[in-house]
C-alpha cells in the first residue's frame, strides 16, 4: 500500500510540476511587430469610351463555367506593396493582365485567399542590442548564458557579474533562479522567437459564392488550455493518494 501510495504522489508532483513551464511566459516585450493590409477585390470588366476597364462588384455572384476578375494588394506599414501567398479554391487562373487576374469557376465555391505570415529567424533575434546566440543547448542571451535539456532551461550563468546580477538580469526578462533551476522556463527555438522576435500575419478572402451555399463543416470542440489537463489529472491523483491514506487511517 505505501508503496503504491508513493507512486501515485511521484507521478501527481511531477504532472503538476510540469504546469508552470507550459504556462510560463516572459516579461520582455520586443519591438512592435510589422502590420500588413491585404486586399482581395471583386472586379467586373467593362467596356467604355477608353477601352476595357475593372470596377469593382463586391456583391458579385458566380457559378461553374463562368469567368471572374479580381485583384490583390498586400502593403506594409508605409503602404509598400509586399509579397505574399494567394491561394484559389475552385477557381483555375486564364490569365494576368498586371494587377488582373482572370479566372474560371471550377466548382461550387470559388474563393480566393491572399495571406501574408512573417516571424523573426532564430539567428537574428535581439535582445538589448545584442544578438542572442543559439549554439545547440546552450542559449546566450545579453551576459545570460542558459543550458537547455529537451527545451527546457536547466541552468544559468552569467558573464562578469555576481549572484545579485544574475538575479537582475534574469528579473528583466521576468523569471527567477529558482525557475530555471526548477525547470519552470521553457526555452525552445520557437519560445525564443515568440518572446524575442516580431510575428506578423494578415489575411482576406473573396467568395463567388452565397453563404447559404458555403460548406457545412463539423465543428471542432474548444481545446483546453495549456497545461489544464495535466493540472486536472496532476490535483487529481493527489486527492486520491490523500483518499488512500484517510480509508488506510480509519480501517486502523
Amino acid at each position: 500500500m505505501k508503496k503504491t501510495i508513493l507512486i501515485i504522489l511521484t507521478l501527481a508532483l511531477a504532472l503538476c510540476a510540469c504546469i508552470p513551464a507550459l504556462a510560463m511566459g516572459w516579461a520582455y516585450t520586443p519591438d512592435p511587430a510589422p502590420e500588413y493590409t491585404v486586399a482581395v477585390t471583386k472586379l467586373d470588366r467593362v467596356q467604355t469610351t477608353t477601352g476595357t476597364a475593372y470596377t469593382p462588384v463586391p456583391d458579385k455572384l458566380a457559378t461553374t463555367g463562368q469567368v471572374v476578375y479580381f485583384s490583390v494588394r498586400i502593403t506594409d506599414n508605409d503602404g509598400n506593396d509586399v509579397k505574399g501567398d494567394i491561394h484559389l479554391g475552385d477557381l483555375e487562373v486564364l490569365y494576368i493582365d498586371g494587377s488582373i487576374i482572370a479566372a474560371t469557376v471550377t466548382g461550387a465555391h470559388p474563393t480566393v485567399t491572399a495571406s501574408i505570415e512573417t516571424a523573426t529567424p532564430a539567428d537574428q533575434l535581439v535582445y538589448n542590442g545584442k544578438l542572442i546566440v543559439i549554439t545547440g543547448d546552450t542559449v546566450t542571451i545579453d551576459k545570460l548564458v542558459f543550458t537547455r535539456q529537451n527545451n527546457v532551461a536547466v541552468s544559468v550563468d552569467i558573464a562578469d557579474g555576481n549572484l545579485g546580477d544574475l538575479s537582475r538580469a534574469l528579473a528583466a526578462l521576468g523569471m527567477t533562479i529558482e525557475d530555471v533551476y526548477s525547470g519552470r522556463i521553457y526555452m525552445s527555438d520557437a519560445a525564443l522567437i515568440a518572446n524575442f522576435g516580431q510575428r506578423s500575419r494578415a489575411e482576406a478572402t473573396a467568395k463567388w459564392y452565397a453563404d447559404a451555399d458555403a460548406e457545412v463543416k463539423p465543428t471542432v470542440p474548444d481545446l483546453p488550455q495549456t497545461g489544464d489537463k495535466t493540472g486536472i489529472v496532476g490535483f487529481a491523483l493527489i486527492a486520491a493518494a490523500v483518499f488512500i491514506i484517510g480509508v488506510k487511517k480509519w480501517v486502523r
